[in-house]
């Protein structure tokens, strides 16, 4: 016998169910470009986003034209805001299809690296956090040898 299949949770609400509680992270993103030899979060042009959705989708959305999209990094940040798990749960961020090779930080400190969007990335965070995901250049990678 199936099991039943539940529906995605609607946008922006918390959703429970006896298995999970699921929170839509869709909005509230933001992305900007970054050096791909400095290791920190830029300071300056960051652009509003939605998830799921590809850089290209984003500055498209933002009327930006760019045609280096794989010399730079590209940094993805948002403020995960829910409330701190009971003491008999867990609270878990699982991010799904995050392109590699990109690293993942809460509140700045580097908690995961993605090497296959294929695979989904778990983190156990204590409630809410600051996310940051940085998506490495790509270029400089397929020019090594």
């Amino acid at each position: 016998m199936a099991s039943p299949v539940e529906a995605p949770p609607p946008r922006g609400r918390r959703v429970r169910s006896d298995r999970c509680v699921v929170t839509d992270l869709t909005d509230g993103w933001s992305v900007a470009p970054g050096s791909p030899d400095c290791d920190s979060v830029p300071e300056t042009g960051w652009l509003p986003a939605r998830t799921p959705a590809s850089v290209a989708d984003v500055l498209r959305e933002a009327g930006v034209e760019r045609a280096d999209l794989d010399e730079q990094d590209w940094w993805w940040r948002r403020t995960v805001d829910v409330a701190p798990p009971a003491p008999d749960e867990e609270l878990v961020l699982q991010l799904d299809g995050v392109t590699p090779y990109a690293d993942v930080m809460v509140d700045g400190r580097t908690v995961a690296s993605v090497r296959s969007m294929f695979l989904p990335v778990s983190i156990a965070i204590p409630g809410s956090v600051e996310l940051v995901i940085r998506c490495r250049a790509l270029a400089p990678m397929l020019a090594r040898p």
